[in-house]
């Protein structure tokens, strides 16, 4: 988990959400995706397809989603909202199905894969892999933040040791100016 923590940290924020939509959408709308028409599959095998595609989307929403709130945790309200929005995808690509007239239609079943993909993967983040992630993963953000903390601080106290001695400097400089004599102390004393 470590090691996956530390790839995921490195790759930038929604990017893999980005992706994992483009991919839903094109192996939803498109009459041949991948070539699959040419596999033979056991019966239902389709809506195991959409079941596990549901499931990654909703579960990169998520991750994607606690990245964003690091090290913070995240909300079950905004979890939830990611897995409502999956499942409304998963509807709105089967309605346009049915519309696009490329060989493929809506079908109710699929949209009932669709949401158990999502349920489960909101399911099984929230009560199991997300404590798992956050073990793995605050950590490293803690780290960095602190790394940083420590820079910054590091870089205003040299600003202010340097801006005191400046000041010392300058004060030095004032008091041996006024140390000398002037010409008008000089003719007093000659007096």
């Amino acid at each position: 988990m470590k090691i996956f923590a530390k790839t995921l940290k490195t790759i930038p924020t929604w990017i893999l959400s980005i992706l994992a939509l483009l991919f839903v959408t094109y192996s939803s709308l498109d009459s041949n995706p991948f070539g699959a028409s040419q596999f033979t599959l056991f019966k239902g095998a389709d809506k195991v397809i959409h079941c596990i595609m549901y499931f990654i989307l909703t579960t990169v929403f998520i991750i994607d989603y606690a990245k964003s709130k690091m090290p913070h945790h995240t909300k079950v309200s905004n979890e939830l909202a990611f897995a409502a929005f999956s499942i409304a995808f998963g509807f709105l690509m089967e309605v346009l199905q049915g519309f696009m007239g490329n060989h493929r239609s809506f079908d109710e079943y699929d949209v009932i894969a669709n949401a158990t993909g999502a349920i489960i993967a909101f399911l099984l983040l929230r009560f199991y892999l997300m404590h798992q992630l956050r073990k793995a993963m605050v950590p490293l953000y803690i780290g960095s933040s602190r790394h940083h903390h420590h820079s910054s601080s590091h870089s205003s106290s040299h600003r202010h040791s340097s801006h005191h001695h400046h000041h010392h400097s300058s004060s030095d400089s004032t008091a041996e100016q006024s140390a000398e004599p002037t010409a008008d102390d000089e003719s007093e004393d000659t007096k």
